[in-house]
C-alpha cells in the first residue's frame, strides 16, 4: 500500500482497489511460488481456533505496544509517517477497513512467511530466513527510515511466531487484527496515537 498522497489527492480519495493492490499481488505471487516450488508450509497445525485466538491476542498486544511506542520522542520519524496516513484513511468505511486488513494480513503473510521465509530456511537457516523475510516486508512498507525499521521489526516478530507455531493462520490473523485496529484508530481516533485530528 502506498503511504503518501500527491498534491492533487483529496483525503479519502484513494480507492479501495488501489489500497489492496500490493497485498493482493503478494497473495497471488505467494500462492504461485508456493505451488511451483512445492514449499511445505503449515496452515494451522495447532488447530484453527487456537490459531485465530492467539493471532487476535497477538495483533491486539502488538498494536498496544506500537501505539505506546509511537508517542515516545525516539519514535518521531515513525509518528510523522503514521500521521501521513490520516488523510488517506480519514473517511474509510468499516467494510473497507476489513477488506484491506484481511487482504494485507493474508497476502503479505503468504508471501513473506509462507513462501520467502520457509523457502529460504532450507538454504540459509531459519534465523537469516526470518530476517530476509522481515526486510522484504519492511521494504514493502517503506515510507521513511523509522517506518521501515518498525515494519521490519514487526516482520521479525511475525517470522518468529510463524517459526515457533508453524501456523500461517496465526500470523495472518495477527497481522489482520493489527492492521484493522491501526487503520481504525488512525481514521477515527488519531489523538490516541498522538496525531492531531
Amino acid at each position: 500500500m502506498s503511504i503518501g498522497m500527491d498534491n492533487n489527492q483529496t483525503p479519502g480519495s484513494i480507492p479501495l482497489l488501489g489500497m489492496i493492490a500490493a497485498p493482493g499481488l503478494a497473495l497471488i505471487l505467494g500462492i504461485i511460488l508456493i505451488y511451483f516450488t512445492e514449499v511445505s508450509w503449515g496452515f494451522a497445525p495447532g488447530g484453527i481456533g487456537y490459531s485465530i485466538i492467539l493471532g487476535a491476542l497477538g495483533g491486539i498486544l502488538m498494536y498496544l505496544l506500537l501505539a505506546g511506542f509511537s508517542r515516545l520522542p525516539v519514535a518521531e520519524s515513525f509518528g510523522e509517517t503514521v500521521a501521513q496516513l490520516r488523510p488517506i484513511f480519514k473517511d474509510i468505511k468499516v467494510s473497507h477497513v476489513l477488506i484491506l486488513s484481511l487482504t494485507a494480513g493474508i497476502g503479505e503473510e503468504v508471501l513473506f512467511r509462507g513462501f520467502i521465509q520457509t523457502w529460504l530456511s532450507g538454504f540459509i537457516g531459519i534465523e537469516l530466513a526470518i530476517l530476509a523475510g522481515a526486510i522484504g516486508f519492511g521494504m514493502l512498507h517503506f515510507a521513511s527510515i523509522g517506518y521501515f525499521l518498525m515494519t521490519t521489526l514487526i516482520g521479525v516478530v511475525l517470522g518468529i511466531v510463524y517459526h515457533l507455531s508453524g501456523s500461517l493462520l496465526l500470523v495472518m490473523t495477527w497481522h489482520s487484527i493489527y492492521d484493522a485496529i491501526a487503520i481504525w484508530v488512525i481514521s477515527r481516533y488519531p489523538e490516541l496515537v498522538g496525531i492531531k485530528p
